[in-house]
């Protein structure tokens, strides 16, 4: 369903989430770039991957089944890329400023889900905010929007 939804109906493994013109669909590349902040520590929590789900679908407004083959395709694309600059490009590429932000927001949230922010979540995070072109400030901003939901939640 969401491979028709994204343009990806017939795609195989390798092509998953890409067109050899266009690149990466912006789901895909979203979900990737959210899928490799909560990879950077080398390992993935459930509740970074359950924050990947709920900003792909809060964004995308996809159904559970929709969201659930976006991760799958995401992840796939993952383990074959090399960097994220291809999908940080089809991020700059179709996203304004403020959904930008929205991505990195979502990104440090994903961080901030175990407890814990290490050197290299953190190197991901600057990166990619070089990467998406953003205002320093907002992207501070956006840092700790994000550190004080981690906050509250971890109060809860």
């Amino acid at each position: 369903m969401i491979k028709k939804a994204i343009g990806l109906e017939g795609a195989g493994p390798s092509s998953a989430g890409r067109s050899e013109l266009t690149g990466p669909s912006i789901e895909v590349a979203a979900c990737v770039v959210l899928l490799e902040a909560a990879y950077a520590d080398y390992e993935c929590s459930e509740d970074e991957l359950e924050h990947v789900v709920s900003t792909m679908r809060e964004i995308f407004s996809l159904g559970e089944q929709e969201v659930h083959e976006l991760v799958d395709i995401a992840h796939k694309e993952r383990e074959h890329a090399v960097d994220v600059y291809g999908f940080t490009r089809a991020i700059n590429e179709k996203f304004p400023a403020s959904q930008k932000l929205k991505v990195l927001e979502a990104l440090w949230k994903v961080m901030y889900s175990d407890g814990v922010i290490d050197k290299y979540e953190d190197a991901l995070a600057r990166m990619v905010v070089q990467l998406l072109r953003l205002d320093r400030k907002e992207a501070l901003d956006a840092k700790m929007r994000a550190k004080k939901w981690a906050e509250a939640r971890k109060g809860n």
